[in-house]
């Protein structure tokens, strides 16, 4: 049956998935399906997990069931029942009995046992004696040997291995350092597999490569080597080279052997004492000792086998094989470090301790830090800047015993260092520098040495850099021989005095003048924006004729102006309320209107009535409302008589019809008569025989129809009455009446029934016609009267409405209350007209007759500007648009004339200093020579005390330089216990000649020995990627510390397993929240030691990066602490770069992420946009560069990335495509720690298709991102996918960076092209560049420039306010139609001395007139003690901490700088809602 680890191993190589059941870190059963992909150690293995989409890490012995997927055989299933404890699988082969003194599982928890009896009561939270010292470096020391063995047994199954074959005899050479490894890398072997495996090395951060040799076979799995060197890589497109570094005898190999750990302790002490035979190499010597005292310990000769590089590796377990073996581990970890650990770990060496080192273990009891002194009084040398934080902290390095710096990124650490260790020397003090990196240590003593050129410091460290110190130290000392006396200290402090003191006015001066520069530009904006609202006739005034005048008087003239143009305004807002009232009353079309009805009735029918009368659009002026007004009071009595003619109209045309119906009933030879019938007739004689009409028809229908009375039907039956004659009697007399000749039959002639009926009802008829026809003849009459009337009043309205009134039809007109109302407005119309006048009038006064006899005023008189009877007169009566256009151009004219005095005062100032350019030429050579003078007395001071040392001192210090430099660099091996001897007899002499050492933490003990106090001060940088064990050394010898990092950069990395660490922990009584290995860095526990007071000096004056970079990392990780001082033109970048290149901006590109089971993240979109944007940037900085050649200026370029991946993919192409090119450099955050480009790049990687466990990686790393972004000095341009970002959960800093670069900057892009520096438009908070390298203007500049709305709060607005609002508005490219503000209810409110600061009436007047233009003007108030403290402005993408109102408008410059906020726009809706409108 396979074993667990078969079956993972048969996973790894085939790519399997297997199933697991498995109990996780709680206890808890789980089922996981899983690929594994490597071996970390014997019981561990990385894999990547389908259940939580991300790679985990899995312990074997937790694992209870395994089977490979899709195994039909079933032969793959394993439980742990099934198996032997994993700790029972290695096979141990041996040929000879031995006896083995190896510590048991039972000793190692009896060993346990015997801490916990001495362990305290309660955790170690803070060392307070000796046995809490003790404890805490034995727990530091455990933590160190369980991560040994971790990193230097190798995993064999993982092949991160690679075995030489080579002669032994060159191997020992090769870890002396007298022979390098050399592999040609042409066309033909470049895929050789060294190669290959150096590379895949490389490509993962944080990796070592070491050389083992011999390597014992653990078991088929293990391998751990007994001695082991760090190995440095050198490759070239030709070549690659490797040399190794300080060899040591590997703590993991002995451990491996089951040796207990205070044995490994005494048997390293014992192989560092080791002194190698005639002819013998050191290495050499370390084997044999090993060799024979492991062969003692397992009772019997270790079996040793070779290899020829053909056929297999004998992995045989426990025998050594004597075969070079070159491997990678995560990090550096020597033995040398644990074994002074084993020193310091005893009561007795707390007692010795400084107390600098007390301190960090305790509690810095509270007090402040010294204050530096005044700076003209500060006796200081400093060879570099200083600011006043970084004097204070070298004013507590004189009398703290330890101080703590956070040195957030650009804030000088390296020129603080460097002045501490100037201040040193100077003083007498010797000083030890180190870092837990070289790059750190590098930086400051390049400067040291090359640019301060002090020779008195000396670079030391492991085996690269021991032959340069021993060179150095000889260099050094011949020059203490050579040099005649030193130069007087004194004159040259003299000199520095004098230098420094030039150079600070210098400074000041080009501040001066860059502060005028800016003014100039930002007023000369004003000017342009001003004159380009002047008409042209009264620009050509204002730019010939220009009046002297004084401040105050310019003031009381605006004051007037504004006064006036608030009358004007107000006259405009009370015509603009009668307009609408007017056209309101003339528009209800109600019961009680109506003439109104009527009108819009025609208008449905018709159309427009009169001209669009009914639709006033252009009634602008109080003249054409007047005139309106008038035109509705005359047309009135036109619908009246309108109404009539229409009534009379209808009686005619109803009368006329009923008249043809009668017509018709008439006999034909009576039509004729009908007119002249009804002429002849009175009305009253017609109306009469019309009643007799009606009576004859009564008659005549009765005979018709039989239906006579009784009594007349019995007569006419007896005979004695005739109906049919009593009849005609009746139509004889109304014939008779009406005067009419005619008979409708003859005398002679009888008629029928029939024939009298139809004769009386003919005569009928024409009665009717008749009457009716003298009612037509009136009707005609009346409506011929009321039309002339009509005539009459219709001649006084416009010819359009004449057509349609007459065109109307008006039952009714009701017009007395519409009459009423139009006349009451009238009245006021015409009162306001008499007001504007009289305002106009005033106007005349004020400014043409000058009442006030202002000089402003007499001074243009005098001018040919007087004949301009426009600029200075309006005519009365004057519109009032024209007066407030006369006042507003004056309100101009004031400004722009003020604008120019300020612009030629400035240009006086300017005129009166030297140029910019000057200023910073000079600068840097004030600065030079000013680093000179610092550093020639740092050196003097040097060389007065090494010249004062005895000869013997000197000598001392000659021998050690030799016997080093022959250590370091190849010697006779029967003369290394000389050497040796010589470099320890000689170690004082030479640390007296030479004041200041710099190391990296490893490095320590193999230069200096482990005294308490050995130096003045000892300085460690960058703490917060410094484990605190190895600290412990450096710390102990050190009189005073001074501990300088930044906990938000990167942080220190351990690879030891979280439990192991617990567990040791646990064992030693330490309180993991004080001091877990793997959690607390160096700096941790210095800010911790010394809290909140003293706390940490905190250096805020950041010098690398634009605002723009730099501000999004002050914001997010440094709560606005950071003063931003960049001056990237003292760098020598050129000035065309700058005015173009600058800032942060995002280039958006969509793409996708991809993440491979196993693999690390990358993203192909983003690095096609690399592809197009690098050359961009090349070929333009290449222009910039061959513009400024005379400075010689050299743009750097840096790719940064999270993903090791992404990285990777980029520096391939970046290596195809510009080859070996020192101006670009490819990595991830821990690749540019402690470096700065002029231009970043930053490919986040950030794009859907990235799992959760990445995205959560990116958030509990954001440290990454500050180091990342924070290494741009003049542009930093992130890569990548805006819109995921931007729709991250707000807590992701990733989102806040879209939001900051996209939203508030505005610096969005969609094409490479849109960057300012290829091509595109600059812009900035203000929405265009307001003047090269100054981000400030003018406030109505600044707020023109602003989008769709303004939201505003200042607890001290007050009246101008409005006045600038008026003038804002006036540009007619503004694009805002909101505008809010917030301002304390204090300003409105009057006082027994003075008048409300804010007037409410004016806001009213303001409101009305911008709510005219379609914008929305709001004016809230609150108390005082309610509103937020600062003042803030919201807009489109932009939140701007603003300058006091009273000062950006008022006189003092009108020139302010708009920052960006912190704050959002919800913060100002908060207040807005609880306010009150004004």
């Amino acid at each position: 049956m396979s074993s667990l680890r078969d079956i993972i191993n048969q996973a790894i190589d085939q790519k399997r998935v297997i199933s697991i059941e498995y109990n996780d870190y709680h206890g808890n059963l789980t089922s996981r399906r899983i690929t594994p992909l490597r071996w970390v150690t014997f019981d561990r293995f990385e894999a990547f997990c389908h259940l939580r989409n991300d790679e985990r890490e899995f312990r074997i012995d937790r694992i209870l069931q395994i089977q490979i997927e899709n195994d039909p055989s079933g032969d793959s299933i394993i439980t742990a029942s099934s198996q032997s404890p994993v700790e029972s699988t290695v096979e141990l082969v041996s040929t000879t009995p031995f006896t083995r003194s190896r510590t048991t599982k039972g000793q190692r928890r009896q060993r346990t046992a015997i801490n916990a009896t001495k362990m305290p009561k309660q955790p170690i939270t803070k060392v307070e004696t000796g046995e809490h010292w003790a404890d805490l470096v034995h727990y530091y020391t455990e933590c160190l040997v369980r991560e040994n063995r971790q990193q230097y047994v190798i995993n064999n199954e993982t092949h991160a291995r690679y075995f030489l074959s080579t002669d032994i005899q060159g191997v020992y050479e090769f870890f002396e350092g007298r022979t390098e490894f050399q592999l040609q890398v042409d066309s033909s072997n470049r895929l050789h597999p060294l190669a290959q495996f150096i590379d895949a090395g490389k490509n993962r951060p944080g990796q070592q490569l070491c050389l083992g040799y011999p390597v014992f076979v653990v078991d088929r799995t293990r391998l751990a080597p007994l001695i082991v060197s760090s190995v440095t890589i050198e490759h070239s497109p030709e070549q690659l080279s490797l040399s190794a570094d300080e060899p040591s005898p590997s703590y993991a190999a002995l451990s491996a052997f089951q040796i207990k750990d205070e044995e490994i302790a005494s048997l390293l002490i014992e192989c560092s004492k080791a002194q190698p035979r005639q002819g013998q190499t050191l290495p050499e010597a370390w084997e044999e000792f090993l060799f024979n005292r492991l062969s003692e310990f397992v009772g019997h000769p270790l079996q040793q086998l070779s290899w020829n590089g053909k056929g297999t590796l004998p992995f045989i377990p426990e025998t050594l094989l004597t075969v070079p073996c070159l491997f990678w581990v995560r990090s550096e970890i020597t033995t040398n470090l644990i074994n002074e650990l084993h020193e310091l770990a005893s009561p007795r060496i707390w007692n010795l301790a400084s107390a600098s080192l007390k301190r960090l273990f305790d509690k810095v009891p509270e007090h402040n830090y010294p204050a530096a002194p005044p700076l003209t009084l500060d006796e200081g040398v400093y060879v570099t800047e200083v600011n006043e934080e970084q004097r204070q902290a070298i004013a507590a390095m004189r009398s703290e015993d330890l101080t703590v710096v956070t040195g957030p990124p650009g804030t000088g650490k390296s020129q603080l260092v460097l002045n501490i260790i100037a201040h040193a020397v100077v003083h007498g003090q010797s000083v030890l520098f180190a870092s837990r990196n070289n790059e750190a240590v590098n930086v400051v003593m390049n400067r040291l040495k090359e640019e301060l050129k002090f020779t008195g410091a000396i670079r030391t460290g492991n085996k690269q850099y021991r032959p340069v110190a021993a060179r150095d130290m000889a260099a050094a000392l011949d020059l203490v021989t050579a040099v005649g006396k030193p130069p007087s200290t004194a004159s040259l402090r003299e000199k520095y005095r004098r230098t420094r003191s030039e150079l600070q006015d210098t400074i000041e001066k080009l501040y001066q003048v860059r502060e005028l520069a800016g003014l100039l530009k930002s007023y000369d904006n004003e000017r342009q924006d001003l004159a380009s609202l002047l008409p042209r006739p009264v620009l050509k005034i204002a730019e010939s004729c220009v009046p002297s005048f004084r401040q105050e008087e310019a003031e009381q003239l605006e004051i007037t102006l504004s006064t006036l143009l608030t009358l004007s305004l107000r006259i405009k807002e009370e015509a603009t309320q009668l307009k609408n009232e007017l056209v309101s009353v003339v528009s209800k079309e109600d019961g009680q209107n109506t003439p109104v009805a009527a009108l819009y009735a025609f208008e449905r029918q018709w159309g427009a009535f009169g001209g669009r009368f009914l639709h006033p659009g252009q009634l602008e002026t109080l003249d054409d409302l007047q005139t309106y007004a008038q035109t509705w009071l005359a047309l009135l009595p036109a619908l009246d008589i309108q109404c009539r003619v229409t009534k009379l109209q209808q009686q005619y045309l109803n009368i006329h019809s009923v008249s043809l119906q009668y017509q018709e009933k008439v006999p034909l030879e009576l039509i004729g008569q009908i007119k002249a019938t009804a002429r002849e007739r009175t009305t009253q004689k017609l109306l009469a025989l019309v009643h007799e009409a009606k009576h004859l028809n009564e008659r005549c229908v009765a005979l018709a129809d039989n239906r006579l009375p009784f009594w007349e039907k019995v007569l006419a039956q007896l005979g004695l009455a005739s109906p049919v004659k009593k009849t005609l009697k009746h139509f004889a007399l109304v014939r008779d009446a009406i005067g009419l000749e005619w008979n409708p039959w003859s005398i002679e002639q009888k008629p029928t029934t029939a024939e009298v009926v139809s004769a009386c009802r003919g005569l009928v008829a024409f009665i009717q016609s008749c009457a009716l026809q003298s009612r037509i003849d009136g009707l005609q009459n009346a409506l011929e009267s009321e039309r002339q009337e009509l005539d009459s009043a219709l001649q006084s309205l416009p010819q359009t409405l004449q057509e349609d009134v007459r065109r109307l039809e008006l039952p009714s007109s009701e017009s007395d209350s519409l009459r009423e109302q139009i006349n009451l407005i009238l009245v006021r119309i015409d009162e306001l007209i008499n007001r504007r006048d009289q305002l106009a009038v005033r106007v005349n006064a004020k400014l043409d007759e000058n009442e006030d006899s202002l000089v402003i005023l007499e001074s243009l008189k005098a001018t040919p500007a007087s004949k301009d009877k426009r600029l200075w007169t309006l005519r009365i009566p004057a519109y009032i648009e024209v007066v407030i256009s006369h006042l507003t151009k004056w309100r101009n004219l004031i400004s722009l004339w003020k604008t120019e005095e300020v612009i030629r005062e400035t240009q006086r100032q300017l005129e009166a200093l030297p140029s910019e350019d000057e200023l910073v030429t000079l600068a840097k050579d004030l600065e030079r020579k000013k680093t000179e003078a610092g550093t020639r007395i740092i050196g003097a001071r040097w060389l007065e005390h090494a010249k004062g040392l005895d000869t013997t001192t000197l000598q001392k210090a000659r021998d050690y330089a030799s016997a080093s430099q022959q250590l370091a660099e190849g010697y006779d091996s029967s003369k290394y216990g000389y050497l040796k001897t010589t470099t320890e007899d000689s170690l004082q002499a030479v640390l007296q000649v030479f004041p200041v050492w710099a190391t990296t933490n490893l490095s320590t003990k193999t230069n200096f020995p482990l005294t308490a106090g050995l130096f003045d001060v000892v300085i460690i940088d960058e703490a917060s990627q410094c484990d605190i064990p190895s600290a412990l050394p450096l710390l102990y010898r050190a009189k005073r510390a001074i501990i300088i990092g930044d906990a938000n950069q990167l942080r220190h990395v351990a690879t030891l397993y979280k439990d192991s660490d617990y567990k040791s922990a646990s064992d030693w009584g330490i309180a993991p929240e004080a001091f877990l290995y793997n959690d607390h860095s160096l700096f941790d526990i210095a800010a911790r030691s010394v809290g909140a007071c003293p706390g940490t000096l905190m250096l805020r004056e950041h010098y690398r990066s634009d605002p723009q970079i730099i501000e999004f990392s002050n914001e997010e990780f440094y709560n606005h602490q950071l003063v931003i001082r960049t001056d990237l033109s003292l760098r020598g970048i050129p000035q065309s770069f700058l005015d173009r290149g600058c800032g942060a901006f995002w280039l958006h590109r969509e793409g996708m992420a991809e993440h491979p089971s196993g693999g690390s993240a990358f993203n192909l979109e983003e690095l096609k946009a690399l592809q197009e944007l690098v050359p961009s940037i090349i070929e333009a900085v290449d222009q910039h560069e061959k513009s400024d050649r005379q400075h010689g200026y050299q743009f750097s370029i840096g790719i940064v990335t999270p993903y090791r991946e992404q990285a990777k993919r980029i520096r391939t192409w970046v290596s195809q495509a510009f080859g070996d090119n020192d101006r670009i450099i490819v990595g991830t955050a821990h690749t540019f720690q402690g470096n700065e480009r002029d231009i970043m790049i930053f490919s986040p990687v950030l794009a859907p298709g990235l799992s959760d466990g990445s995205r959560n990686w990116l958030d509990n790393t954001a440290n990454l991102l500050n180091v990342a972004i924070t290494r741009a000095r003049a542009q930093l341009v992130i890569v990548g996918h805006w819109d995921y970002c931007r729709s991250l959960p707000p807590s992701s800093k990733y989102y806040r960076l879209a939001c900051y670069v996209g939203d508030r900057l505005g610096h969005r892009v969609e094409n490479t092209v849109d960057l300012p520096f290829l091509g595109g438009k600059r812009e900035d908070i203000v929405g265009t560049l307001t003047g090269d390298k100054h981000s400030r203007t003018t406030l109505r500049r600044f707020i023109a420039s602003c989008k769709e709305f303004v939201w505003w709060v200042d607890p001290y607005l007050q009246n101008h306010i409005f006045d600038f609002f008026l003038d804002v508005f006036q540009h007619p490219g503004v694009d805002i139609r909101e505008v809010r503000l917030l301002t304390s209810s204090e300003q409105s409110e009057a006082s027994d001395l003075s008048k409300p600061a804010l007037d409410r009436d004016k806001a009213r007047v303001v409101i009305g007139e911008l709510a005219s233009r379609g914008i929305r003007f709001e004016v809230r108030l609150m108390p005082k003690k309610e509103l937020p403290h600062d003042r803030f402005l919201y807009s489109v993408g932009q939140s701007i901490n603003m300058p006091p109102f009273g000062g950006a408008y008022g006189d003092h410059k009108h020139v302010s700088e708009y920052t960006l906020s912190e704050t959002r726009s919800d913060f100002f809706d908060e207040y807005w809602e609880r306010a009150r409108p004004i």
